[in-house]
């Protein structure tokens, strides 16, 4: 782990119960990062700030919204933290529950101290490059947003790897209109080719 992100993480810990929130901040402390505790899914959500480099440890029942609602309502906010899921009462099918909804590991109560540091340790790692895959798709998205219809119609034929002869033909258009369209496409969306473009496109999974 480099300097800069031992320096900026930030760990919430949100868990009904002190004292596991006092041994696991003790461990957060330990390896040099800041702890932000939460009683309360609610109480996190209030008090919740964006952290250059950060994580969420999470148990799963606690009063108010549980743990998997609060995992939910994150995503449905399109807020990203790699988190922790910690439980006392947990199974096979709560644990892929868990993942389905964007936790990076799963531990049980009573937990080892080497569990959850390696856990931390990989939440840590996964935070900046799994934000920068998705700042880097939802500009994608905001580029080909600007792509007029028509545009879009001859892209989706570039990216299944039709010719400009066979899109003119299909889209009935001239190849001019084709090669002045791949031109506008490229223009707008500042990729270098058609070939990386579909690329990224594959690469983050986006429907045109």
């Amino acid at each position: 782990m480099d300097s800069k992100m031992h320096q900026q993480a930030v760990i919430s810990v949100v868990d009904d119960d002190k004292p596991i929130r006092d041994i696991i901040c003790e461990i957060v402390d330990a390896m040099g990062h800041k702890a932000n505790q939460f009683v309360s899914g609610d109480e996190f959500l209030q008090k919740y700030t964006k952290s250059p480099i950060e994580c969420l440890i999470l148990d799963i029942r606690m009063p108010g919204i549980s743990g998997m609602e609060l995992l939910a309502k994150l995503a449905n906010d399109s807020i990203y933290i790699p988190t922790i899921i910690l439980t006392g009462h947990g199974d096979i099918p709560m644990a892929l529950e868990a993942i389905d909804k964007g936790a990076v590991d799963f531990l049980e109560k009573p937990f080892r101290e080497q569990a959850l540091l390696e856990s931390i340790t990989k939440a840590l790692g996964t935070c900046n490059a799994e934000r920068s895959k998705r700042r880097g798709r939802n500009h994608l998205q905001e580029t080909l947003s600007a792509l007029t219809d028509r545009d879009t119609d001859v892209l989706k034929l570039l990216v299944n790897g039709d010719s400009d002869k066979q899109i003119a033909h299909k889209l009935d258009i001239s190849r001019r209109t084709v090669a002045f369209h791949r031109a506008n496409i490229l223009e707008k969306s500042g990729f270098s080719s058609v070939v990386n473009l579909a690329t990224s496109i594959t690469k983050h999974n986006i429907l045109l």
